[in-house]
């Protein structure tokens, strides 16, 4: 009955929120961009982190967005962190549920992009108070994005469809009018990354078939190139080849996109 009850709460709240009539604020702007920690270009089948950040002048309470990836290569996101050094921040809503999800991933963004629905869920007592959603803020980290690539060659991901509201006009506040997306696309460089033999950006039974010949053992050093591409275990390229990163190889052989 308790998790009835907050379901209900929380589909009153969204629909509050992003149900409001649109109002005009000159004052009122959110931009919203998409950051690549370190360098952009990053190896095919290695989880990386994107971060999306916003700049806002005023509380922002809620947020949606659209990420989308194009290019020659498959891209999935593996995962996801909502206001990950922002204890009070921005939490996920499903569409469906209302409630906090995980299970849309891993999800394919080449085929289709991914719909996030972000919003302050811990309201200080009625939805609209003085002190909901995040306070005004330059760069401020939304969530972070993990996404895995398969192949070599250009990718890009890009927002698209943002949205937001604030919480100056209560219960719910107003959506923004005045909103831009700056540096809405992210070009990055996928490269052949760990245990890929033939250099193609994929792990397939080409680079299984030559585990045996590359496989020397602990402690007998590095095999050399082309094989040296095996050395992936925990330890960080340890300058052999052996079950360690066998076993790490499988792993990243056997995780796709759907």
């Amino acid at each position: 009955m308790v998790t009835l009850r907050r379901r209900f709460f929380f589909g009153l709240v969204c629909a509050g929120i992003f149900g409001a009539t649109t109002r005009s604020f000159a004052e009122t702007s959110i931009s919203l961009s998409l950051a690549k920690p370190g360098p952009t270009t990053i190896p095919a089948g290695v989880d990386v982190t994107v971060e999306v950040r916003a700049t806002f002048d005023t509380r922002l309470s809620a947020v949606s967005f659209t990420l989308a990836a194009s290019g020659s290569v498959e891209t999935c996101m593996a995962g996801r962190s909502a206001s990950p050094t922002t204890p009070a921040g921005l939490t996920y809503v499903s569409p469906v549920s209302q409630i906090p999800f995980d299970g849309q991933l891993p999800h394919d963004l080449v085929a289709a992009p991914l719909t996030e629905v972000l919003f302050d869920g811990d309201f200080d007592g009625a939805p609209g108070g003085a002190t909901d959603g995040l306070p005004p803020g330059v760069g401020m980290l939304i969530e972070e994005i993990t996404i895995r690539a398969r192949g070599v060659g250009p990718l890009s991901l890009s927002l698209t469809k943002v949205t937001a509201a604030h919480t100056t006009k209560p219960p719910g506040g107003s959506l923004f009018d005045v909103m831009s997306v700056g540096a809405g696309v992210l070009a990055l460089t996928v490269v052949p990354g760990p245990g890929d033999v033939n250099g193609d950006g994929l792990l397939t039974n080409v680079d299984v078939a030559a585990v045996p010949s590359c496989m020397l053992g602990p402690g007998a050093g590095s095999p050399g190139a082309p094989c040296d591409v095996f050395d992936v275990d925990a330890e960080g390229a340890d300058g052999d080849v052996d079950l360690k990163d066998m076993a790490v190889f499988m792993r990243m052989f056997t995780t796709r996109c759907p």
